[in-house]
């Protein structure tokens, strides 16, 4: 079994170019994309070509496309369902949900998150996107600020939230005055920031 090696830059439109080159130089009949932006853009011409995708994405439905795709990782979904279901036993009364505008968290946020508390009647649920690789929270964090919640979840990918909880440190957004939680890419967020930074942050996931 020989290893191939293609670099994206994590990007969606460079993982169709890296896509091509592996496949005609290197005959490769299994990839292995690791974001979801990446296995959905190469999906189309891995159904037409007939190779297997074997994703990392945490993205559900990517898989649920054609016969040609098999994902590996835990789902974002199924993350969603369980933060949602501690957060209603810990006396949840609004809260704010900042989230990045890739699939994976969008749709994780829009279609399961959100929806699982409203259907569980909690009726003040604010929502607040940032778009991925965002650097600027001010305004962002100013408005979910006046929203007042008791309750603040982050959703996206790991490196973004370091400029999140700085500036919600900065307003006055962190523990204790604000439970604040996420999932699993919340553990990348150590790589970025002092240790103290996290106290009192919750973050969880499904059984793997």
């Amino acid at each position: 079994l020989e290893v191939v090696y293609g670099d994206t830059k994590g990007d969606s439109k460079q993982s169709i170019t890296v896509f091509r080159q592996l496949l005609l130089s290197e005959n490769i009949k299994v990839f292995m994309p690791f974001l979801t932006g990446e296995t959905l853009a190469i999906q189309p011409i891995a159904k037409d070509e007939d190779v297997i995708v074997m994703s990392l994405t945490v993205h559900e439905p990517a898989a649920n496309k054609d016969m040609n795709t098999f994902r590996l990782s835990y789902s974002f979904q199924a993350e969603a369902l369980a933060m949602a279901d501690y957060l209603m036993k810990q006396d949840l009364k609004s809260i704010s949900v900042i989230y990045s505008e890739d699939a994976a968290s969008k749709y994780q946020v829009e279609k399961t998150f959100v929806p699982t508390l409203e259907a569980n009647g909690i009726k003040d649920i604010y929502q607040e996107s940032f778009k991925v690789r965002q650097k600027d929270f001010r305004s962002l964090v100013a408005r979910v600020k006046n929203q007042d919640p008791t309750d603040i979840y982050i959703a996206g990918f790991g490196s973004d939230f370091p400029n999140i909880l700085k500036e919600l440190k900065i307003q006055d957004l962190m523990p204790p005055r604000v439970r604040v939680t996420g999932g699993v890419p919340m553990w990348e967020v150590s790589h970025f920031v002092k240790p103290k930074m996290l106290e009192g942050i919750i973050f969880a996931s499904p059984p793997l």
